[in-house]
């Protein structure tokens, strides 16, 4: 049975870093505020007239297939004043669940502790990709916490399955 899950952001450890460092340097209210100075490029929302940074650089829809999972970007119109920038709209990915494992991973030193969530982190287990760090998207953390413990919860079910050849 496939599983379809829509609003899912991917990250990585060293964009999360540079949300951190951008967060940093500037003050984190001057980034909430979005009175903040990024690197041209990097991914953003509009929120009013200004822009802050996002903690993901690619957002879509992740599938669970009977042995492999895909995320596949999504295109995004403004909604409600949100804008985005710089997003990786060809990011995509399929990996067969024997290739990856899975873990939990926050940033060591958020520059805010409110809003560090546990991503989801695949690594391949022959080194074959970076890894990928994925989360639900949403604005309550504790909804955010809620459907990442689901979302874990299904892959390492698929990930302990045993699949026969034939």
């Amino acid at each position: 049975m496939t599983r379809t899950f829509d609003n899912i952001w991917i990250s990585s450890v060293e964009h999360l870093e540079e949300v951190n460092r951008i967060a940093r340097s500037n003050g984190w209210w001057r980034t909430v505020i979005g009175k903040n100075k990024m690197p041209a490029g990097f991914p953003q929302v509009r929120m009013g007239t200004r822009y802050i940074p996002v903690v993901f650089f690619a957002k879509g829809s992740l599938q669970l297939f009977e042995r492999q999972i895909e995320f596949h970007p999504n295109r995004f119109e403004p909604v409600n004043g949100k804008e985005y920038r710089n997003l990786n709209i060809d990011f995509r990915f399929e990996l067969q669940y024997n290739s990856f494992e899975l873990s939990v991973y926050s940033i060591p030193n958020p520059f805010m502790r409110a809003f560090n969530i546990q991503w989801l982190k695949l690594s391949g287990t022959n080194k074959e990709f970076p890894d990928i760090l994925l989360s639900f998207s949403g604005t309550r953390m504790n909804h955010i916490k809620k459907e990442n413990e689901t979302l874990i919860k299904l892959l390492k079910d698929k990930i302990r399955q045993p699949y026969f050849a034939g």
